[in-house]
C-alpha cells in the first residue's frame, strides 16, 4: 500500500512541457543580455562624439531609449515564458518522485524572494532617476545597471529558483553544470553594477574612464550573465531531452493509489504474535 499521505496524481508529462518553456525563456534573457552588452559597447564608442558636441547626444540617447525598450520587452517576454513553464513543472512536481516535489517546493520560495527582490529594485531604480538622472541626463542609462546591492542578491535567488527546479531531474554532469552557472550568474550581477557605477559617476570630461567603466561593465557583467544563462539552457535542454527518453522514469500511480476503497480491508488486521522465547527442545 502507499505511504500514508502520499498525494493522488496522474502523469500528464506536464514537467516536460514546462521544462521546454523554461529553456526558451532562458534562451530569450541570453538574447537580452548580449544585446544589454552590445549596447554598453556602442554607447562607450559614441560617448566621444556626444560629448565633444551638442549634436552628438542625439544618436547617444537614441541608442539608450532603443535598448531599453528592447531589453524591457524580452525581460516582459520571458518573465512570461518562465513564470508559464515554472507553474507546469510545479504542478507535475509529483511525477517523478517525492524527491522532485521536495526540491520544486524550495524552488517555489526561493522564486517568490526573488520576485520580492525584482520589484523592490524597480522601484528603487525608477525612483533614483526621477530624483538624479544619470549619464548625460539620460536616465534609461541607469535602467542597464540595476542595483548595487539588490542585484546580487536577486541573482542568488534566481539562480537557486533554477537549481532546485530541475535538481532532482539532473544527472552529475547536468548538476555541476547548474551548480556553475549559478555562481556565474552571481559573479556577474556582483561586478556589473559596480562598474558601470564607477563609469556613470565619473566626471564628464574623464572620457577614458567613463569608456573603460562601460566597456568593463559589458564584458564583466554581461558578459559573465550571458554565460551563465548558456550554462542553464543547455542544462534544462538536456534535461528535457533526458525525460524524453525516460532518465529518469515518471513514477506512474498505482490501482490502490487511485481506488483506495477497494484495497481497505473490511476490518482490522489482528495484531500479529508476540515474539517470545524459543519453545524448548523435544527430548
Amino acid at each position: 500500500m502507499p505511504r500514508a499521505g502520499l498525494p493522488l496524481y496522474f502523469y500528464e508529462g506536464r514537467t516536460i512541457r514546462g521544462t521546454g518553456l523554461i529553456v526558451w525563456a532562458l534562451l530569450i534573457e541570453l538574447v537580452t543580455v548580449v544585446f544589454a552588452g552590445l549596447t554598453l559597447a556602442a554607447l562607450a564608442l559614441m560617448l566621444g562624439p556626444a560629448l565633444q558636441s551638442p549634436g552628438g547626444v542625439v544618436p547617444s540617447a537614441l541608442t539608450a531609449v532603443v535598448a531599453v525598450c528592447g531589453i524591457s520587452l524580452g525581460q516582459v517576454v520571458m518573465a512570461v515564458l518562465f513564470l508559464v513553464g515554472f507553474r507546469h513543472v510545479y504542478a507535475g512536481r509529483h511525477e517523478y518522485g517525492l524527491d522532485q516535489a521536495q526540491s520544486l517546493e524550495r524552488a517555489l520560495v526561493f522564486l517568490m524572494v526573488y520576485l520580492v527582490l525584482t520589484i523592490v529594485s524597480y522601484l528603487y531604480t525608477v525612483t533614483s532617476n526621477f530624483l538624479e538622472p544619470g549619464l548625460a541626463g539620460l536616465p534609461a542609462v541607469d535602467l542597464l545597471s540595476g542595483n548595487l546591492v539588490l542585484a546580487p542578491i536577486g541573482a542568488t535567488f534566481a539562480g537557486l529558483a533554477l537549481l532546485y527546479t530541475a535538481r532532482a531531474l539532473a544527472e552529475e554532469t547536468q548538476r555541476r553544470r547548474l551548480v556553475t552557472a549559478w555562481v556565474l550568474g552571481i559573479a556577474g550581477a556582483t561586478a556589473g553594477p559596480p562598474l558601470l557605477a564607477f563609469a556613470v559617476s565619473g566626471a564628464l570630461t574623464d572620457l577614458d574612464s567613463i569608456v573603460s567603466g562601460l566597456l568593463a561593465s559589458a564584458v564583466a557583467g554581461q558578459g559573465v550573465s550571458a554565460l551563465s544563462l548558456l550554462l542553464f539552457a543547455l542544462a534544462f535542454h538536456d534535461i528535457r531531452r533526458n525525460l524524453e527518453a525516460g532518465r529518469p522514469a515518471p513514477v506512474l500511480p498505482r490501482i490502490e493509489q487511485a481506488y483506495p476503497w477497494m484495497y481497505r480491508p473490511p476490518y482490522p488486521y489482528p495484531p500479529p504474535p508476540a515474539a517470545g522465547p524459543p519453545p524448548p527442545p523435544k527430548p
